[in-house]
């Protein structure tokens, strides 16, 4: 049987197609690499690839003045991994020794981002997986959500599924409390709490009774309607959670 043959750019020799096997070493990871360059295939032998693996990127990386100049700084480039004294673990891109491109932070606690980073931060498209079950997905910048959707659960139970919009647009969806009450409509974004009803909506309470109309800052503020259980209803204008006047049925 014949087998076929290549020359290998390096040591010139002709060798079987099937002495081309491992991932060609053209520099060093440790210089980093680009996101759009040419990949050299099937023209550096394996004798080549194992000589270069073994000797020459560890005296680019390590011994050149450049080497140890990265070494000393700690500067990435290029996929690798991180990881910090309390436990938070980096895996993805470098770009001049911060997280930069594609890659996946988890936290100590198990929470978890994956998506795009710039200068060490959430930034472009992703999403972040907390480990309470919460979830938020869309766009961040600086490591904030800035147009994103999911569900945020709170510490008490309470239930947000919706969209936070930080660009002046509306945000809203549904808040669900444990004690049955439920808001449906726009809210008000508020970082580290719960969000405020805010603008038009409807919340709904256990015991049966309705509001439809607007709110301000979480509570009933402006033209609105509230029916009760019984029948009576309220329809007119409120002012901080208060009915004003208007009409009011039996």
């Amino acid at each position: 049987m014949l087998f076929a043959m290549a020359k290998c750019i390096y040591c010139q020799q002709e060798r079987p197609k099937d002495s081309y096997t491992k991932a060609e070493h053209v520099l060093p990871q440790s210089f980093g690499k680009f996101q759009q360059n040419m990949t050299l295939h099937n023209v550096v032998c394996d004798q080549c690839n194992q000589y270069f693996g073994d000797k020459l990127e560890i005296y680019l990386g390590r011994d050149t003045f450049e080497g140890q100049l990265r070494f000393k700084h700690g500067v990435k480039n290029g996929q690798g991994t991180e990881t910090s004294p309390d436990g938070t673990t980096y895996v993805g891109q470098f770009q001049d020794g911060k997280h930069g491109g594609q890659g996946t932070l988890t936290l100590p606690d198990g929470s978890k981002y994956i998506g795009e980073f710039a200068n060490d931060l959430p930034n472009g498209q992703g999403t972040f997986f907390r480990s309470n079950g919460s979830n938020e997905q869309g766009e961040w910048k600086d490591g904030n959500g800035y147009r994103t959707t999911g569900t945020d659960i709170g510490p008490d139970g309470t239930k947000e599924v919706g969209s936070w919009n930080r660009d002046g647009t509306k945000s809203g969806g549904t808040i669900t409390w444990k004690d049955g009450r439920e808001y449906k409509g726009e809210w008000k974004v508020v970082d580290g709490s719960i969000d405020l009803p805010d603008g038009a909506g409807t919340m709904t309470w256990p015991d049966g009774h309705k509001y439809a109309g607007q709110f301000k800052d979480g509570e009933m503020d402006g033209r609105g309607k509230m029916t009760y259980r019984n029948g009576r209803v309220e329809d007119g204008t409120w002012k901080g959670g208060k009915f004003g006047q208007a009409t009011t049925s039996p």
